[in-house]
């Protein structure tokens, strides 16, 4: 089961909506492939955002840790390589930087790194 984000969540800092889930006794949804990627997109959407809106969801990677190597929140060290992440401009890591450090989503523009303690909405989460 997922709980997706609404509008009505509000906008929180990328450790915010990691610690969201948790609060609500679930983890972040980490996409396996393209496939689901495109299903957080569409949820996305379902959940009354705008496509090209400007309208910023979480993803739950950041290289914040060892800059250029970019994690799942599981920290397990599983990397992610473009094959289960649609990126803006078909750029891996698109806009990395020292100050860029998670990723974020739009739908229609895919995901590219943004700072980490800027305000979007929260990423999907998956309950137990």
């Amino acid at each position: 089961m997922v709980d997706v984000p609404l509008k009505s969540h509000g906008k929180l800092t990328w450790q915010e909506a990691i610690n969201r889930c948790q609060n609500i006794s679930g983890r972040p949804f980490i996409p396996k492939d393209k496939t689901e990627f495109k299903w957080m997109e569409e949820q996305h959407t379902a959940g009354g955002f705008n496509v090209g809106s400007g309208q910023t969801m979480w993803f739950p990677a950041t290289d914040s840790v060892l800059e250029g190597n970019l994690i799942f929140t599981d920290w397990k060290g599983l990397e992610i390589h473009g094959d289960a992440v649609i990126w803006r401009n078909n750029m891996v890591m698109e806009a990395n930087s020292e100050e860029y450090d998670c990723v974020g989503f739009r739908t229609g523009q895919n995901a590219y790194m943004w700072d980490c303690n800027s305000n979007r909405y929260p990423m999907i989460c998956e309950k137990n």
